[in-house]
């Protein structure tokens, strides 16, 4: 289970975690290039694409694909 981007209280996030559950524990990956939310995710073979959303004022549309290799 992987969690990217996502908004808090007063800032839009660019952390990128995921669940281990042989620890069961939430685990810090590398940081988004910027915050974002609302994107689009796919996995093909062994990368996790994060395509488009909003950006850190969480309006203004971003139009960026960003891979993560898993």
């Amino acid at each position: 289970l992987y969690i990217a981007g996502g908004k808090n209280e007063s800032n839009v996030e660019d952390r990128f975690s995921y669940f281990d559950s042989a620890i069961n524990r939430w685990l810090e990956l590398s940081h988004l290039t910027n915050g974002r939310i609302v994107m689009g995710a796919a996995i093909i073979g062994s990368v996790l694409y994060l395509i488009g959303g909003r950006g850190t004022d969480g309006k203004t549309p971003v139009t960026t694909v960003e891979a993560f290799h898993l």
